[in-house]
């Protein structure tokens, strides 16, 4: 297997037929050549290959490497020339004639958008990972526990510091550094996405920065709250946040807790930017998210923020779901996208409504507040969190523990 980088350069990287994952020189390769020269893309002969491939491909800029499927219909930049690979398994060479400079921000979206294919950060379920404290600071020893649990459930990908994990009262550093220890907790297992939005762009740019510095595979990205925009400033806001990072980004579209809303034509206008790569939409508008997918196509991966709409999300060609309930059961939330996946429908939807009322449970407060005293239950944590966040009643405790009870989890006494 070979593969060309550039034109004129003619550097090539030679490999033993066989799988992606058997072929340590390639990554080392591709680790010292996307540094100097022009976006890479691979092709993929089986989906073996593929998986293998992504998984390497998320470990560079997106702007460097791109690796998407043989048979795909797909036009990378001005392709030069390509051989059929001697194997099956093996992969293609392909030669890109455009060069890009380094810092891709400097090149026009036109002309980004012509050598720019996206894979989504992950299929099926990230938890939205709470934050666990003690006597008011990151409960470090809990928080690496609940990380290993996660992984060990088979959850697809985790959110750190977003709303669930409390980061509007974590100072900026304590946010930095809870992203790094799962950055290094997780080592590589599924994508850490870190939570970095501000209603300060600049502070957002920062934030945002740190977490990519820190190891974070992806970004996710909040509509500026209190102060809100309008839709060019929504532009300009994601454009210049996409500009001065190197790790994707998913927008966050909560219009309930911040009076923001990203129009479906918006996402749109934000679509072609190589660094936008996902839609968390907590909106719960269908009539608007379906003008969007028809919009965006396959530009923008679709996550569903809420977890009563998991399923009719999927329906819609959604990737997954930014979950709350995946905190207390990430297998079955795990389990309920991939069935819709496999074409299991029937069972999937059969686990979405077998689930509401833990769901609703879960959400009879303000949120994090129930499930952070589900964790407590669960034996996970301490159920202690920064006000303004106060505890639930004791009658909506009682409701907890009876649906977490039902759902098949032991609760301590």
């Amino acid at each position: 297997m070979s593969i060309r980088f550039g034109q004129g350069s003619r550097k090539t990287v030679e490999t033993k037929k066989g799988a992606l994952a058997e072929s340590v020189c390639l990554r080392d390769a591709l680790l010292g050549l996307t540094n100097k020269i022009c976006p890479t893309v691979v092709f993929a002969e089986s989906y073996r290959d593929f998986k293998k491939a992504r998984n390497i491909r998320m470990r560079f800029s997106v702007a460097h490497f791109f690796v998407v499927r043989r048979k795909t219909h797909f036009l990378c930049g001005r392709v030069a020339s390509s051989d059929r690979p001697p194997h099956k398994n093996t992969l293609c060479t392909y030669t890109i004639k455009k060069k890009f400079p380094k810092n891709t921000s400097q090149v026009p979206i036109s002309a980004r958008k012509d050598f720019m294919m996206k894979t989504p950060i992950f299929k099926g379920a990230a938890t939205a990972l709470i934050t666990p404290f003690k006597n008011r600071a990151i409960d470090f020893e809990s928080f690496g526990a609940i990380i290993d649990a996660q992984i060990a459930a088979g959850i697809d990908a985790l959110v750190i510091c977003g709303t669930t994990g409390e980061a509007s009262t974590l100072t900026d550093d304590e946010q930095i550094s809870a992203i790094e220890f799962a950055v290094k907790r997780v080592a590589g297992r599924v994508p850490v996405i870190a939570g970095a939005g501000s209603n300060d762009t600049e502070h957002a740019i920062t934030l945002c920065k740190r977490s990519c510095e820190v190891g974070a595979d992806a970004l996710l990205v909040v509509t500026p709250y209190y102060n809100k925009t309008s839709q060019r400033g929504l532009i300009h806001m994601y454009t210049r946040i996409a500009d001065n990072v190197t790790k994707p980004l998913i927008l966050y579209n909560v219009p309930s807790r911040t009076g923001v809303n990203i129009e479906p034509a918006t996402y749109a206008a934000l679509a072609d930017h190589p660094n936008i790569n996902g839609i968390k939409e907590a909106s719960g508008n269908f009539s608007k998210i379906v003008e969007i997918v028809s919009l965006v196509g396959d530009k923008l991966a679709l996550y569903s923020g809420n977890d009563d709409q998991i399923v009719p999300m999927l329906s819609l060609g959604g990737s997954g779901v930014i979950s709350v309930l995946s905190n207390v059961l990430p297998a079955e939330t795990s389990e309920m996208c991939h069935k819709f996946f496999e074409g299991d429908i029937k069972g999937s939807a059969a686990m979405q409504c077998k689930y509401l009322p833990l769901i609703n449970a879960l959400f009879s407060d303000v949120n994090p507040i129930p499930v952070k005293e589900a964790m407590a239950m669960l034996g996970y944590c301490e159920a202690e969190m920064r006000e303004p966040l106060y505890p639930m009643d004791e009658a909506k405790k009682a409701v907890l523990r009876e649906k977490l009870i039902a759902a098949g989890l032991t609760v301590k006494a």
